[in-house]
């Protein structure tokens, strides 16, 4: 017994010691038990239960399907006219490849004229596989938000892939007038009647327009010698008209008019417009001008033999005397008239070249071409006429008669002393 402080204490009795040791024992597996055993710990490892984040998904579902070729080959179809509070539309039509659907990104550009300021809009669309169209719309705020306003635009239609690779070539350059616009050319451009050879032509195009945006269109100047139907064509394009009246010089130095074939002379004018869309506005025809100074006269009456023989070419000598400074293309004209003949014969010569200073001319109607007309043996009053390059009359002069024999007999032709 120990004591402390008057406490009396006894001392434990010690534990017993167990009579045996247990431990845990794991029972034995097969190596096939092992395999079962993971392939079912990995089953369960792989779902989750379906529950707020949505359906259960399987980890050994099939692999997502592979992108395939996409293919654009077709111009979108959009409006080229859109109200100043309407909506852009556009339908894009692409072939998916693949065997699931896959999405691409549509970029449309738009760009104002004589700018390379584009303002862009992207949008992703999702394709089925096949061949397939869907439908975009941006709407006109969204349209405003991108600073794409009222006015005119070339529109880019672009598509590219989920890795950001364009698909095809796209599509460049597509017109479209965002607001109205009514364009006229109300009035002809005034083309001056002649101009230097050195001078430029300055021919104002005066427009109206009645909308309310900002519209594009192309002048036109057509130079066309008289008496001939193919022109030379001169184009002024991306002519802005604004909401209004507008005024455009067209301008056609001489430099310009020497390398398209425009040389010093007679030509008549054409004045044309076209609208954005290329449509024909306006035309006015056949205005006179004269590149150069022109004086071209025939002064004297044409000398001719006032007896020829069956066989015998008629000739006739004209003499023009040209004052200016420029070459004119002229006309001579010989008139046949004979009695009990209802009709005047006529035999035209054109693009005679008066040349600077005096030029004669021998115009020629050979047997065979007189025959032709219906000429004859017998008596032919005989008129001559000279004509400028615009086809003013310059002079007619009664040449008296013209006995053409019944027989093969050759009469001497006259000259006009020098």
């Amino acid at each position: 017994m120990v004591a402390l402080r008057g406490t009396t204490f006894s001392r434990p009795r010690a534990q017993p010691r167990p009579c045996h040791t247990y431990r845990r024992v794991r029972p034995a597996r097969s190596k096939t038990a092992r395999a079962l055993v993971a392939v079912a710990t990995a089953w369960a490892a792989s779902w989750a239960v379906a529950g707020a984040d949505g359906p259960v998904v399987s980890a050994l579902a099939a692999p997502p399907c592979a992108p395939g070729p996409l293919t654009f080959t077709k111009l979108p179809t959009y409006s080229k006219e859109l109200s100043r509070k309407g909506d852009f539309k556009v339908s894009v039509e692409l072939e998916n490849g693949a065997a699931c659907p896959q999405t691409v990104t549509l970029l449309m550009g738009f760009t104002p004229p004589a700018t390379t300021a584009t303002r862009e809009r992207s949008v992703k669309i999702t394709f089925a596989p096949g061949a397939s169209t869907r439908d975009v719309v941006l709407t006109n705020a969204e349209l405003l938000k991108a600073n794409i306003t009222p006015g005119v635009y070339a529109v880019t239609f672009a598509i590219y892939d989920s890795k950001g690779a364009k698909v095809g070539d796209g599509f460049y350059g597509n017109p479209l007038t965002f607001g109205s616009s009514v364009v006229a050319l109300p009035t002809a451009p005034p083309i001056p009647p002649g101009i230097g050879r050195s001078d430029a032509l300055t021919v104002p195009f005066t427009f109206t327009n009645d909308g309310d945006t900002v519209a594009k269109v192309t002048a036109l100047l057509v130079f066309t010698k008289p008496g001939e139907t193919k022109g030379v064509e001169v184009y002024f394009p991306d002519l802005m008209v604004k909401p209004g009246t507008s005024t455009h010089t067209a301008v056609v130095d001489s430099a310009r008019r020497t390398a398209l074939g425009i040389a010093p002379g007679p030509w008549l004018v054409t004045a044309t417009a076209f609208d954005g869309a290329f449509n024909r506005v306006e035309t006015y025809a056949g205005t006179a001008l004269t590149i150069g100074a022109i004086g071209v006269t025939l002064a004297d009456a044409p000398s001719i033999l006032h007896a020829i023989g069956r066989e015998q070419d008629f000739e006739a000598e004209f003499t023009f005397e040209n004052a200016g400074d420029t070459a004119d293309r002229v006309v001579a004209l010989l008139v046949f008239q004979r009695e009990g003949v209802p009709h005047p014969i006529e035999h035209v010569v054109r693009d005679v070249v008066a040349e600077r200073g005096s030029s004669k001319h021998i115009v020629r109607l050979t047997a065979a071409a007189r025959m032709a007309l219906g000429m004859g043996p017998g008596t032919w009053r005989v008129t001559a006429s000279g004509f400028d390059g615009l086809g003013n009359r310059l002079s007619t002069y009664p040449l008296g008669d013209l006995a053409i024999r019944d027989r093969d007999v050759t009469y001497p032709t006259p000259r006009r002393p020098n």
